[in-house]
């Protein structure tokens, strides 16, 4: 998503000048020619914020706090219009500002607060304009955003734990490719001249670290650009379609890893379909929106599975045993759920019991993997440098030469 500005002509006549977010400066447009407007011309904004958010979600927490202020508006007794307006005049240039503009514009023109903020997917998430659909059908809108408010802190402190727990093993990668480079690079050629020069036999041990100091100072330039090439070529597979199913295919079967990011995807399928369902959605409509939410493409495709099934006459614990590789827990609980009519209680059971056990697991990341992986680095350091100086045992030799 990219920011633009738009110079436009209402139906009365007067010209004025908006923001507004969208993929193409052709999507923006369309989108104020659907709205009645006549569009004169189109620029885009290029400031430092707008870059880094295109291609991007809004940021979550400003999504939130959004989301409170205005809560709090209507829960007052503001109008939406009237709330939004308010909310809208506060906040900074950048992407949420220009998309919340062209919300208000469309409730100016008699849309639904729903209605207005669909075709935003992109920046917000998926399963928003579902929720204040329930909100606007049951009068109770101000619940709805909290709901939604307490769910997304939820899941934004989950995130941020998962990302704490991969912070440290990635900076310990990190480091030790600095430190091999520095002692292959940089430190072992300074002895491969003095070995060289003593014409004594050398343990295979430093040969080899010789030969790999030799590759790394006489190709680092090339070693370099062979990183950075593979960088690029992986944040090339993770933004493609193909690419991303290749990836959690992968992911699916690294023990731990898999079934965290299993159970992720588990939490997030159960925190959507309770607060839609306590919302009043109907439950195909909620697995619709749930799976559009499912930040896994496989999962995405078995929720849609399962939503057809359950279109066709299925019960929701069959489908999703029959669709969804989910853990049994899930099954049990939506089986209780549907005969006791608290189908939107258990599956908020079945998500605050996965958020434990992914703590549970992301403790074990941190706590077993990154020692793990320290021990690895150091250990493989510690043998380099062995190597390198093993034949200072024999320094005598070395000096006084054949």
């Amino acid at each position: 998503m990219a920011n633009f500005r738009v110079k436009v002509g209402s139906g009365n006549g007067e010209v004025v000048i908006k923001e507004a977010v969208g993929p193409t400066a052709a999507v923006v447009r369309e989108k104020f020619l659907d709205d009645g407007y006549f569009v004169f011309n189109i620029s885009r904004n290029w400031s430092i914020n707008d870059i880094s958010q295109l291609g991007r979600k809004l940021s979550t927490r400003q999504f939130i706090l959004f989301n409170r202020e205005f809560r709090g508006l209507v829960k007052a007794g503001v109008p939406v219009v009237e709330g939004l307006k308010m909310v809208v005049e506060r906040q900074k240039p950048g992407a949420l500002r220009a998309m919340l503009g062209q919300v208000h514009d469309r409730l100016i023109q008699g849309d639904p607060l729903s209605q207005a903020f669909a075709g935003f997917e992109g920046l917000i998430p998926a399963y928003y304009p579902a929720l204040l659909v329930a909100g606007e059908q049951s009068g109770r809108l101000p619940e709805v955003l909290e709901r939604f408010i307490s769910q997304e802190t939820r899941m934004q402190k989950m995130r941020s734990k998962f990302r704490n727990a991969l912070t440290y093993p990635l900076f310990l990668l990190v480091v030790g490719m600095a430190a091999l480079y520095v002692i292959l690079g940089r430190a072992m050629p300074q002895f491969a001249g003095l070995y060289r020069d003593s014409a004594q036999d050398l343990p295979l041990a430093t040969e080899i670290v010789m030969a790999l100091g030799d590759i790394v100072s006489q190709h680092a330039g090339t070693i370099g650009l062979a990183m950075l090439g593979l960088f690029a070529l992986l944040i090339y597979v993770f933004k493609s379609g193909w690419g991303q199913q290749l990836i959690e295919r992968v992911i699916w079967r690294i023990p731990i890893i898999g079934s965290l990011w299993r159970l992720q995807n588990q939490n997030a399928f159960a925190w959507t379909m309770n607060m839609l369902l306590a919302g009043g959605v109907p439950v195909p409509e909620a697995m619709l929106v749930a799976a559009r939410s499912a930040a896994s493409p496989k999962v995405r495709a078995q929720i849609l599975a399962a939503q057809a099934a359950v279109v066709t006459g299925s019960s929701l614990v069959q489908a999703i045993d029959d669709h969804v590789e989910f853990e049994d827990v899930l099954g049990d609980m939506v089986k209780i759920g549907e005969s006791t009519g608290t189908l939107d209680e258990m599956l908020a059971y079945v998500a605050e019991n996965g958020e434990e056990h992914a703590g549970d697991q992301l403790e074990l990341i941190s706590n077993v993997f990154a020692p793990f992986l320290l021990l690895l680095v150091g250990v493989t350091i510690a043998a380099l440098v062995m190597a390198m100086y093993l034949p200072m045992f024999g320094v005598a030799d070395l000096i006084s030469g054949p």
